[in-house]
């Protein structure tokens, strides 16, 4: 028998004639909650930076000054682009979240909490990858630079580990 994982979740023992999986199903209950929305939350910036990324790359190969000869205004074809961004984030989110919560279990609370918290999350990728190509001189830095902010607040919420401060 590991000591190991006995001490991580709580020093709570089984029988001495048999170790019990429900040592593992207690632990991992929680943690796995933290991660699946964890791991959302990193796609969702991904995904969002694909899309606004584009308005670069759109404008490198010359397509945006078409666009922008087209009796359309400016500010349209940018909105465009952000609600475009913003209902790609939602609509992976929502199927990440669905999927993990059907795959894996988890549980993330009440659903028009957790849809009203997917649309803030996406709206504030949104803005905040908007903000990083606007500083941007190429597509290539913008590319780079999201993927930086991505990873860093990947960390931050917890993708690649629990950040709870529940101690066992």
């Amino acid at each position: 028998r590991d000591e190991g994982v006995l001490t991580v979740l709580g020093d709570r023992r089984a029988d001495d004639d048999e170790w019990s999986g429900d040592l593992i199903d207690e632990g991992l209950d929680g943690l796995l909650d933290d991660l699946v929305a964890g791991q959302a939350g990193l796609f969702l910036l991904f995904t969002v930076s694909f899309g606004v990324t584009s308005l670069l790359v759109e404008r490198e190969n010359g397509t945006l000054a078409r666009l922008r000869s087209l009796p359309i205004r400016g500010g349209h074809i940018v909105l465009a682009k952000a609600l475009v961004s913003f209902l790609t984030g939602v609509i992976s989110t929502s199927v990440l979240l669905a999927a993990g919560g059907y795959f894996f279990d988890a549980d993330f609370g009440s659903l028009p909490v957790v849809a009203a918290l997917v649309v803030a999350a996406c709206a504030a990728a949104t803005s905040l990858m908007f903000l990083v190509v606007r500083v941007a001189a190429t597509s290539e830095q913008a590319s780079i630079a999201t993927s930086i902010f991505a990873v860093v607040l990947g960390i931050g919420g917890g993708a690649f580990f629990p950040i709870s401060t529940d101690s066992p």
